[in-house]
């Protein structure tokens, strides 16, 4: 049986969009700023470091992907039927689709420099990461405001 949708649930959605893209974005920007700002992994000597515009474009594609994905396994879907643990795998499958997809991508367009290997390696634990914190911040909100929730009897009489 579908549930009626609500401007709540609708709003719940598009939060969950927003989310969504911040995670990804400050996962891929936290997985540049590791590899190529923080110098814990050296960068060689003769290979130069592609600009700012270009490597702020390629997170921006990369953001699109990912959310296209999402939608595409219905990750914004409201209300949350179960626990959050249980959504793990969902999550985690739509970010290792993600990621395959744009390195199809990248090689499809030539992006030349693209990410570093390594960089996309890193990003691979950090989007993952902050992916998982923001779904499970929002879960526990909803959690809290389906608790919360004033109690409608509808009954015909």
């Amino acid at each position: 049986m579908r549930t009626r949708q609500s401007t709540e649930n609708l709003l719940s959605s598009l939060l969950a969009v927003i989310a969504d893209l911040a995670g990804v974005y400050l996962g891929l920007k936290s997985a540049l700023w590791i590899r190529l700002e923080s110098n814990l992994i050296p960068l060689r000597e003769n290979v130069g470091m592609p600009s700012q515009d270009h490597l702020n474009q390629l997170v921006w594609l990369a953001v699109i992907v990912f959310l296209v994905v999402f939608y595409q396994l219905k990750l914004f879907e409201r209300p949350h039927q179960g626990r959050f643990e249980d959504k793990i795998p969902r999550i985690l499958r739509a970010i290792g689709i993600s990621f395959v997809l744009y390195f199809a991508m990248e090689a499809a367009l030539r992006l030349d420099p693209g990410f570093s290997r390594k960089a996309l390696g890193i990003g691979v634990f950090t989007v993952t990461f902050f992916v998982l914190l923001e779904r499970y911040l929002i879960y526990r909100v909803e959690l809290h405001q389906a608790r919360h929730a004033p109690v409608a009897n509808r009954v015909l009489m």
